[in-house]
């Protein structure tokens, strides 16, 4: 058996979110650690500025509030956790997702993966990616899509992943999710695992929403059309290629 746990981003003042997950983990059997959330109401200019590059060319069209931010250093140190820990991996769920009954045995399914991969989504956001590529396995397919879906409400990323996104993201221009869509950037391996292990749950609202409005967040058209047409490109050349080199892998 590979060397793994899984970790729960919860904030410490919401104990109630935590309480659910507790919950829903030991009906499933399964053992976790709680990642302390960075809390973006606590988050000082200083400490902002020294993670945040808001005028990077490639920056985010919208300007990242501080619960965006707190979430990208939240993850950031369950990422820290599973290099500190050596783990060979780690499934990391935030504290506002549904956990299906087949969430132990995808767990099993992911330690079972050869050593290709960084990270796996199990979860997506409502709005739907295609499937470009599929690899069967028993009860599951591990794929990749035209885009890569948002969120990061649960997945599990790798030791040699983790190490990836540490060194790629000491300082950020994107929230969490858009930012791990230019997977290429950070020379990530990532796929998706379905049937997907997770949903977000629709009784809850999030964090990063309650506590600072990302629709009155300062805004650049111009940057927001940029940021498509290269993005566009750049994706479909890299899915393009990654594809490529897996059907050549599964032919040797």
């Amino acid at each position: 058996m590979s060397n793994h746990t899984c970790l729960v981003i919860n904030l410490a003042r919401s104990p109630e979110r935590m309480a659910l997950m507790n919950q829903q983990l030991e009906a499933l059997a399964i053992p976790f650690e709680r990642i302390d959330a960075v809390d973006g109401q606590q988050l000082s200019e200083v400490q902002v500025g020294e993670v945040y590059d808001g005028e990077h060319l490639d920056a985010y069209y919208k300007k990242l509030t501080r619960g965006e931010i707190a979430c990208y250093l939240s993850h950031r140190k369950a990422w820290q956790y599973i290099v500190e820990n050596q783990l060979d991996f780690a499934v990391i769920v935030e504290d506002d997702v549904e956990l299906k009954a087949n969430f132990p045995e995808v767990i099993q399914a992911v330690s079972q993966f050869p050593a290709d991969w960084d990270y796996v989504k199990l979860a997506e956001h409502k709005r739907k990616r295609r499937v470009v590529y599929a690899e069967k396995m028993p009860r599951y397919e591990r794929v990749i899509y035209n885009k890569l879906p948002a969120r990061t409400c649960a997945q599990a990323v790798s030791l040699q992943g983790a190490k990836k996104l540490l060194a790629n993201t000491q300082c950020f221009h994107r929230p969490i999710d858009v930012d791990l869509q230019y997977w290429w950037e950070k020379q990530l391996d990532v796929f998706g695992l379905v049937p997907y292990a997770a949903v977000p749950r629709s009784d809850q609202v999030s964090v990063i929403d309650a506590q600072s409005s990302r629709n009155r967040a300062q805004r650049s058209q111009w940057q927001k059309l940029r940021n498509m047409w290269h993005f566009f490109w750049q994706n479909r050349y890299h899915t393009k290629h990654k594809i490529a080199a897996l059907i050549a892998a599964n032919k040797r």
